[in-house]
């Protein structure tokens, strides 16, 4: 059975993802320097999956480590200790699921292929995938070296 505290950190976590990804794109999408020949580049969605790869690589590094507690007890949430569980949910489930978006991301790239813009399409696939796995990994150095882990 579902527990209702972790339903609602992953309801409040995804509100508050939703809203912070819809502003952070328009703000960025605002910004003159992201259109080119009168296209927009998706940059803003671009960076805010790259900030969510990193900063669920930091969060994973920090389930790793020990630092988050599992209330679960159902075999499948790995047992960790610290902060709860509910912390987890609320961030990597609820904010970062609803702050990163994969579906916007691949609309974006079939909007510039149907505006002819390959190049840049291809940009955005070959970048979003690499950049997206470098800030995960990154995400888990920088909180493994924080938490002295090596």
């Amino acid at each position: 059975m579902l527990d209702k505290t972790e339903m609602v950190a992953v309801l409040a976590g995804g509100m508050l993802g939703t809203v912070s990804r819809w502003v952070f794109c328009s703000w960025i999408s605002a910004q003159s320097w992201v259109m080119q020949n009168g296209v927009a580049l998706p940059l803003g969605t671009g960076l805010v999956n790259l900030l969510g790869c990193f900063l669920l690589g930091c969060m994973a590094a920090w389930a790793e480590a020990g630092q988050l507690q599992s209330t679960a007890g159902d075999g499948a949430t790995p047992e960790m200790t610290g902060p709860s569980l509910v912390l987890w949910l609320g961030v990597s489930v609820g904010f970062l699921g609803a702050f990163t978006t994969f579906s916007t991301w691949a609309l974006e790239t079939v909007e510039l292929i149907k505006r002819g813009c390959l190049d840049i399409a291809f940009i955005n696939v070959g970048s979003s995938v690499i950049l997206g796995l470098v800030a995960v990994w990154g995400g888990m150095m920088l909180t493994r070296q924080f938490l002295h882990l090596g």
